[in-house]
């Protein structure tokens, strides 16, 4: 467990990633009048949001069911889940690279700061 960084930044970062999809998720399924289908709209952001998980667990799932999809409320549902699954593993590897990168910054002042004495 010594190789994993512990970056504090990289953790509001992720939980910031993740508020911010949780948001567009809520909006998602809340949506009411004005567009014609407004929970579609959110929806696709959400999918945005957490590229590339999604789209490799989208392209899986249409592999493994082909026919075009009824958005009725268990495929929705199941689509959320899939949503969340995502955003959360893209939320650790946000962690992670945040931590691997301050990390590197740190080392490399650390390493200048003992050329320079």
């Amino acid at each position: 467990m010594k190789y994993l960084p512990k970056s504090t930044f990289g953790a509001v970062t992720a939980v910031l990633y993740l508020l911010l999809v949780f948001t567009f998720m809520v909006a998602g399924l809340s949506s009411g009048g004005g567009h014609p289908n407004p929970s579609a709209l959110f929806l696709d952001l959400v999918l945005i949001l957490t590229l590339p998980t999604s789209w490799l667990a989208l392209a899986m799932m249409n592999y493994l069911n082909p026919a075009p999809p009824v958005y009725t409320s268990p495929e929705r549902l199941s689509m959320i889940f899939i949503f969340a699954v995502c955003a959360v593993i893209n939320a650790a590897v946000i962690y992670l690279l945040v931590g691997f990168v301050s990390r590197g910054v740190r080392s490399l002042f650390a390493k200048s700061a003992g050329r320079l004495k």
